[in-house]
């Protein structure tokens, strides 16, 4: 946590490789801890230009951007990271939050439960498919929660499976 010193260190390194994106990053970081916004964000957007598929920076660039209310540029560095990875479910409640506080409320509402879903697909991706896996008990949550539990279930039942895709029809439909 000595962040001015971790600073003196990588702005020599970038002196010497301007080129590498990761110690323009860790720059970043260590002004964003040091409440140095605008350099942070100069920082990230040097490593941005550099890196184009890395979602954690697009991630803090837009943690930046949020904390200065550029709430434009924060969404693309959101969306950017969520592109990379659409798994990555701080990045869509990071986005949601942005989408809140700019006035988008409908925006974030549809990001916030996307933020959920890619969140189940994360954990279905990451559980091994045992007969020993515990079994968690019901609990009666209501509509939404049950909605997230099924959408879960889903997500883990395809990723044991290797399947790509899969739909489940609505009431509607």
């Amino acid at each position: 946590r000595r962040w001015d010193d971790a600073l003196l260190l990588l702005e020599s390194y970038i002196k010497l490789d301007p080129n590498n994106w990761y110690p323009w990053y860790l720059a970043g970081q260590c002004h964003n801890f040091l409440k140095n916004i605008e350099s942070a964000i100069y920082c990230l957007e040097q490593a941005s230009e550099l890196e184009r598929f890395n979602a954690h920076l697009f991630f803090a660039l837009g943690i930046a951007y949020q904390q200065k209310s550029r709430w434009t540029e924060a969404v693309a560095a959101f969306h950017r990271a969520i592109q990379i990875n659409p798994d990555y479910e701080l990045a869509y409640n990071s986005l949601a939050l942005t989408q809140k506080m700019a006035g988008e409320l409908d925006m974030a509402l549809r990001n916030y439960d996307a933020g959920v879903k890619a969140l189940a697909r994360r954990v279905g991706k990451a559980m091994e498919n045992k007969r020993n896996s515990p079994i968690f008990k019901h609990q009666d949550s209501g509509e939404l929660c049950a909605e997230y539990t099924i959408y879960a279930a889903v997500e883990l039942a395809r990723a044991a499976d290797g399947i790509r895709g899969m739909t489940i029809p609505t009431g509607a439909q």
